[in-house]
């Protein structure tokens, strides 16, 4: 097999045709009307490619009346004009005719000259996203319409190049994805480890007693902040936090409000809009007085333990409850605390695992990250014959 090295030799030592991305596609406008058999409604994801849209989303979005949907077959590419800077562009890859939204822009290769797989890589480099950007419609929202398309110029190969490019892409591809697999794997045995560690009770952990969350932690209630800036940097080096999935929300310089975490004297945030619990253990300030600063009421108690804890704990609000009584809800629980050399031994083992899955440094994820950064490298090297 040849290495990759060899393949962007062997291809760069073959000519190349130069021809506009308009003059490899035709449009397809073929609506749903005229295909009354046709059922399944499509999505565009910049991450997941053209999937049904219910699965891509948990209610169905799209409207009952689909006859003014766009008709797309198998191996043709579909993208929404103004979401195209974010990579929402795919091709249909199953063998399932469906509809998209009107929305949407559906169009075909010319197979003699490319092939979809080829061009499907070529539109994800960085050079191709970036003279998509260049060739957007000015104004207050992105838009890159299908004429735009005959200003993007490219240097095609042979169809033979073109299949053993997409053949060496295709295994780095397959890479990612098996170590994707590998992560959903292990955050589900992540998940059950922590259930285990975690179910315990006087008769079985020895030393320990039964307290509600209220004898465990004191928490502060921080006044409203508007955050400065979105990007980091010398002017702005405070991170404003939100406890949902983005958690890090923006930078500022106000130095008023600072909570001084450390490693030495971490704290837990939640929200009491979406339950969210964050760990931090670096200064920072908050977004909004809907968040919770907690810290621990006594030194015999291991702060962290108590974090894997309550992230254990899938708290809902009663039927009728408002979200927003979650914090006083919350302080009701009453948990079983072991000795503080458990709660140590147990925290270590968490830590180990939690790191393993989720971060970036290390583990798992790191992997996964340089496996990416390698495949863009050469997906960018091997598709770009430019002054080849």
């Amino acid at each position: 097999m040849k290495t990759i090295d060899q393949i962007i030799k062997d291809c760069r030592s073959e000519g190349t045709i130069e021809y506009s991305i308009g003059d490899l596609i035709t449009r397809v406008n073929e609506k749903g009307k005229k295909h009354p058999n046709i059922k399944t409604v499509y999505s565009v994801s910049n991450t997941l490619g053209i999937i049904r849209s219910d699965d891509f989303r948990e209610n169905a979005v799209y409207s009952q009346d689909t006859s003014n949907y766009v008709v797309i077959e198998p191996r043709m590419f579909a993208y929404n004009p103004a979401r195209l800077n974010i990579g929402s562009i795919a091709f249909l890859k199953g063998n399932e005719a469906g509809l998209v939204s009107p929305m949407y822009v559906v169009f075909k290769v010319n197979e003699n000259i490319i092939i979809d797989e080829y061009l499907f890589y070529l539109l994800k480099t960085t050079f191709i996203s970036k003279r998509i950007k260049d060739y957007t419609e000015e104004g207050a929202r992105f838009r890159f319409d299908f004429e735009r398309w005959n200003w993007i110029k490219i240097n095609v190969p042979s169809i033979e190049k073109q299949k053993e490019i997409v053949n060496a892409l295709d295994l780095f591809t397959q890479l990612e994805a098996e170590l994707e697999a590998e992560l959903e794997a292990r955050k589900k045995q992540y998940q059950l480890y922590r259930e285990q560690l975690l179910n315990f009770d006087e008769e079985t952990n020895g030393g320990g007693r039964k307290l509600m969350f209220s004898d465990l932690l004191n928490y502060i209630q921080p006044t409203r902040f508007i955050v400065g800036s979105t990007q980091y940097d010398d002017s702005y080096p405070i991170p404003v936090l939100t406890a949902g999935k983005t958690f890090i929300l923006g930078y500022t310089n106000e130095q008023v409000g600072i909570y001084n975490a450390s490693k030495d004297n971490p704290v837990i945030i939640f929200d009491d809009f979406t339950c969210s619990i964050q760990w931090v253990d670096f200064p920072f300030k908050v977004k909004s007085s809907a968040m919770k600063i907690l810290n621990k009421k006594y030194d015999d108690l291991n702060l962290k333990f108590l974090y894997y804890l309550m992230k254990k704990i899938d708290y809902k609000p009663a039927k009728g409850e408002h979200s927003r009584q979650w914090l006083s809800s919350y302080s009701k629980k009453e948990v079983f605390i072991p000795d503080r050399k458990t709660q140590d031994k147990i925290t270590l083992l968490l830590d180990y695992f939690d790191a393993y899955i989720n971060d970036l440094s290390s583990g798992l994820p790191k992997e996964i990250k340089l496996r990416k950064q390698q495949y863009e490298y050469y997906r960018d090297i091997l598709l770009n014959f430019e002054g080849a």
